[in-house]
C-alpha cells in the first residue's frame, strides 16, 4: 500500500495512456483488434521489417557485416545502428509475431514516454491533476499523431522529458548522471533526431543559464565547465556510434544537401492552425505549403497565453521566455534554419520532425502556470477569460485552415476548459472530470485525421493474399509510384522488396551509396532529387549492368573494356550517359533508335500527356526553338507537365544492339566457388585490353583480393568497384570487413570509468 500511494500519480499516468493508445487501436480497426497491420508509411514499409529480420538473423547467428538485401547493398551494421539500434528494440527477441512485436515496442515506449514526463512534471509541482495532464497533454500530442510509427523518432520523444529533467539539474546543481545517461540513450537510438536537441541545448544554455540567471561570472564559467565535461563523457561513451556512423557517412558518399530542397514556405494562419490540431498528412507536395505538428490540447494552448499575462511571473521571465519563443518560430519559419535542424538534411516530406521539444515546452509552461494559478483571485479570472477570448481570436484568423471534424475541439473543449477553471475546486469529483475532458481530446486529436484519410493513402494497409502478390499504389499527393510486396507468413509489407530483394534496385540516401544514387539517375532511372532511386525492371540498361534479374541478367562480375574508366556521365542526358558506357564498355555504338513526334500548332503551349510501353526520352525547347534541358520521365509510365515548342524526341532500345552488347559482357563472368553477402570467391577470365568490372558500390572496406595477393580496387564512374588485371584467367576474393575493435574499446572503457566515478561519488558520501 506504501508503495501504491507512493507512485500513484505513475501507475495512473500509466493506465490512463495505454488505455487512450488501445481505444485508438480500436476506433482505427486495427491490430491488435483487427488483422489490419498497425501502423503505416515506413512503419510497415520499413521499421517492421527490418527489426524483425535483424532479431530473427540474431537469434540464427545470421547477423552479416554486409547485405545485398537493399539495392546495390549496404553495410549492415551502418543500416541497424541508423534504424533500430534502440535498447527497447530488443524486446523483439521475445516475439514471432511482427505485427505483435511494433505494436508491444511502441505501447512500451509510450509507458515510458508517460514515466519521463511524470518524473519532470513532479519535479515542477505536486497537483497530481496537473502532473496527469501534463503526461496526457505530451504522450498524445500532435507530434506523436504524426510520428508514432517511426519507431527511431519515438525514442528520442519518449526521452527528452528526462533530458530537460537532466539538464535543469546539471545547470542548477552540478549533478550529470540523467543528462549523461538521457543524451547517451538519444545518440545511440537515433543520433540524427538527437541533432536538434543538442542545439536545443546550446540555446537554452544560453539564454537560461548565461543571460536570464542571475549571478556572478565565475558560476556561469563553472557551469559551462560542467555541461561540457558532461557532454564529453557522452561523447566517449557513444563513440562507437558516432564513429561507426561517421565513418559509414564518409565512405558510402553521402551528402548534405543543398538547403533550397528545403525552401518549402509556411504560413502565419498555418502556424496558428498547428496550435490546434495536428496535421493529418505529412508528404508535401511540390514543396508547398506545409505545418509543423505542435498541437497538445486546449487546455495548454489558454495555459500557453495566459502564461504570457499572467502578472505573478516576473516580467523578466516572460521576456525571456518570448525570446525562446521568437526563436522557434523563426526556426518554423526561416528554411535555412530548418534546414540546420535537420541535420542539413532533405526531409522527404517528414516536416518539422524536431517539434516535439515546442510541445514539450508548452507542458513546461502549462507546469509553470500551475505554481501560481489561483482561479478564486479577481485578476486570474480576467487572465483567463482574454486567455481563452485570444485562443477563440486565433482560431477565427486560421479557421479557413481546419476540417470540420477538428472545429469539435473548439466548440467542445474550448467552452469546457473555460467553466471548468472558473468552477476549480480540488475535489475528486472535478479532477475526475478535468481528466476524463483533457483523455477525450487526446483521443480526438489524434483519431479524427484518420477518419479523413483518403482510400489512396489507406491502400498500403491493404493485406494481400499470395506472397507473391504485387501492387502498384499511389502514396500521398505527389504522384509517387511504387510496388509493394506482402510477406503472408510474416504479415508485414516490405517497401520496393527492400528487405526481400528478388534483384530488384531501390535505393534510399538514408541507406545505401550516395554516389550510386546520382549514377541511376543520370543512367534514366525514376529519381526524386538525390534521395531515392526505383527500379522496375523497365530499363533493360540498368539490368544488364547492375546484376538485376531479368533477360539481360549478368552475374555481379564480369569483364569489360578499359575504356569504362574513362566515362564521364553527364546530367539530364541518359540516352548519351547509356551509349558511352555501352560503347566503352564493349566496343558497340548506340543502342537507342531516335524518333520524333512533331506537335500539333495548336498543342504547342498546352500541358501534355503522354504514356508509352517503352522508356521514352524527351527534350524541350525555349519559345526561340533552342534546346532548354533533356528530361527522362519514369519508366513505366510518363506522366510529365512540359511546355514544348518544337518536337518531342523520344528513344527507344534497339533490341538487336542491345543483345549483341549483352553477349559481348556475358562471355567472360564470374564462375563462383563461394558466394555470401560479406565473400564473394571465384574464377574469372580477363581478355585483352579488359578489367574486371563489378555492380558492387565502390567501399574501402572490401578487401579484394587477386590471385592471392591484396590489392586496391579503383572507381569506375562515380560509384562502383572495378579491378584492374592482367590477360588469363584470374582467381579473385572480394571480404568485407569492418573494423570496429578500438571504437567498441573506447565506448566500454569510458562506460567503466564513469560508473566507477559515479559509484566512488555515492560511497563517499
Amino acid at each position: 500500500m506504501r508503495f501504491l500511494k507512493k507512485y500513484s500519480v505513475y501507475i495512473i499516468n500509466v493506465i490512463l495512456v495505454s488505455s487512450l493508445f488501445i481505444m485508438f487501436c480500436y476506433l482505427s480497426k486495427t491490430y491488435p483488434f483487427t488483422t489490419k497491420p498497425f501502423g503505416m508509411s515506413d512503419g510497415l514499409g520499413q521499421f517492421k521489417p527490418m527489426i524483425y529480420e535483424f532479431f530473427t538473423k540474431m537469434k540464427m547467428g545470421m547477423l552479416g557485416t554486409y547485405s545485398f538485401n537493399n539495392g546495390l547493398g549496404n553495410p549492415t551494421i551502418f543500416n541497424y545502428l541508423y534504424y533500430v539500434s534502440s535498447p527497447i528494440n530488443f524486446i523483439a527477441l521475445l516475439f514471432n509475431s511482427p505485427n505483435l512485436m511494433y505494436f508491444t515496442i511502441l505501447l512500451i515506449k509510450l509507458i515510458i514516454t508517460s514515466i519521463n514526463t511524470t518524473i519532470y512534471a513532479k519535479s515542477k509541482t505536486d497537483n497530481k491533476v496537473a502532473i496527469i495532464l501534463a503526461s496526457l497533454s505530451y504522450c498524445f500530442c500532435g507530434w506523436f499523431l504524426i510520428y508514432y510509427y517511426y519507431l527511431s523518432f519515438v525514442d528520442i520523444f519518449m526521452m527528452f522529458p528526462l533530458f530537460q529533467y537532466g539538464l535543469e539539474r546539471l545547470l542548477n546543481e552540478g549533478k550529470n548522471k540523467i543528462y549523461v545517461f538521457s543524451l547517451s540513450y538519444m545518440i545511440i537510438s537515433n543520433f540524427y533526431l538527437c541533432f536538434p536537441v543538442c542545439i536545443y541545448t546550446i540555446v537554452y544554455f544560453i539564454i537560461y543559464r548565461v543571460l536570464y540567471k542571475q549571478d556572478s561570472f565565475k558560476e556561469k564559467i563553472h557551469s559551462f565547465l560542467d555541461i561540457s565535461k558532461a557532454t564529453i563523457i557522452v561523447f566517449f561513451i557513444t563513440f562507437f556510434w558516432l564513429y561507426i556512423l561517421t565513418d559509414s557517412y564518409l565512405r558510402m558518399g553521402l551528402r548534405f544537401e543543398d538547403p533550397h530542397f528545403n525552401d518549402y514556405y509556411i504560413t502565419f494562419k498555418s502556424l496558428i492552425a498547428s496550435l490546434f490540431y495536428g496535421q493529418e498528412d505529412i508528404i508535401l507536395e511540390n514543396y508547398g505549403e506545409t505545418f509543423p505538428n505542435i498541437c497538445c490540447n486546449t487546455l495548454i494552448l489558454v495555459s500557453l497565453i495566459y502564461y504570457f499575462l499572467n502578472n505573478k511571473i516576473s516580467i523578466r521571465e516572460r521576456v525571456f521566455s518570448l525570446i525562446g519563443l521568437l526563436i522557434i518560430i523563426n526556426v518554423f519559419t526561416v528554411y535555412q534554419l530548418d534546414y540546420a535542424m535537420n541535420f542539413f538534411h532533405e526531409i522527404r516530406g517528414l516536416t518539422y520532425r524536431y517539434c516535439f521539444i515546442a510541445c514539450f515546452l508548452e507542458i513546461m509552461v502549462f507546469l509553470r502556470n500551475v505554481q501560481d494559478f489561483d482561479p478564486k483571485d479577481k485578476i486570474s479570472r480576467r487572465q483567463i477569460i482574454i486567455s481563452v477570448l485570444f485562443v477563440f481570436a486565433l482560431y477565427t484568423l486560421a479557421k479557413d485552415q481546419f476540417y470540420d471534424l477538428s472545429k469539435l475541439q473548439l466548440i467542445i473543449y474550448l467552452p469546457s476548459i473555460l467553466v471548468l477553471l472558473f468552477l476549480y475546486d480540488n475535489n475528486k469529483v472535478f479532477r475526475s472530470i478535468l481528466i476524463v475532458l483533457i483523455s477525450l481530446e487526446s483521443v480526438t486529436i489524434f483519431y479524427f485525421p484518420k477518419l479523413l484519410m483518403s482510400k489512396e493513402d489507406e491502400i498500403i494497409n491493404v493485406s494481400l493474399k499470395k506472397k507473391d502478390d504485387k501492387f502498384r499504389s499511389y502514396i500521398g499527393k505527389n504522384n509517387y509510384y511504387c510496388y509493394e510486396h506482402g510477406i503472408e507468413e510474416l504479415n508485414i509489407f516490405v517497401n520496393c522488396n527492400m528487405y526481400f530483394n528478388g534483384k530488384v534496385i531501390d535505393i534510399l540516401t538514408s541507406m545505401t551509396y550516395s554516389n550510386a544514387i546520382y549514377d541511376l539517375k543520370y543512367f534514366g532511372e525514376d529519381a526524386m532529387f538525390n534521395t531515392s532511386i526505383f527500379h522496375d525492371k523497365r530499363n533493360e540498361f540498368i539490368d544488364m549492368i547492375y546484376n538485376v534479374e531479368n533477360r539481360y541478367y549478368l552475374e555481379k562480375i564480369y569483364s569489360v573494356n578499359k575504356d569504362v574508366l574513362k566515362v564521364k556521365i553527364q546530367p539530364n542526358n541518359f540516352a548519351s550517359n547509356q551509349d558511352n558506357m555501352i560503347k566503352a564498355m564493349t566496343g558497340e555504338e548506340s543502342i537507342f533508335d531516335i524518333n520524333t513526334i512533331p506537335l500539333d500548332e495548336n498543342n504547342k503551349t498546352n500541358d501534355l500527356y503522354y504514356i508509352g510501353k517503352n522508356y521514352y526520352y524527351f527534350d524541350s525547347y525555349d519559345k526561340k526553338g533552342n534546346k532548354k534541358n533533356s528530361i527522362s520521365s519514369n519508366p513505366y509510365i510518363l506522366q510529365k507537365k512540359t511546355k514544348y515548342n518544337k518536337e518531342i524526341v523520344y528513344y527507344v532500345y534497339n533490341k538487336d544492339k542491345l543483345k549483341k552488347a549483352y553477349d559481348i559482357l556475358k562471355k567472360n563472368q564470374i564462375q563462383y566457388t563461394h558466394y555470401t553477402d560479406s565473400k564473394i570467391e571465384g574464377n574469372i577470365n580477363v581478355d585483352k585490353n579488359q578489367l574486371i568490372f563489378t555492380s558492387i558500390a565502390y567501399d574501402t572496406n572490401w578487401d579484394v583480393y587477386l590471385d592471392g595477393k591484396k590489392i586496391k580496387p579503383v572507381k569506375i564512374i562515380n560509384s562502383l568497384m572495378g579491378i584492374e588485371a592482367k590477360p588469363g584467367k584470374h582467381k579473385i576474393k572480394l571480404e568485407y570487413k569492418y573494423h570496429f575493435t578500438i571504437p567498441v574499446l573506447v565506448s566500454i572503457i569510458s562506460l567503466i570509468l564513469y560508473l566507477i566515478d559515479c559509484f566512488d561519488k555515492r560511497r563517499v558520501k
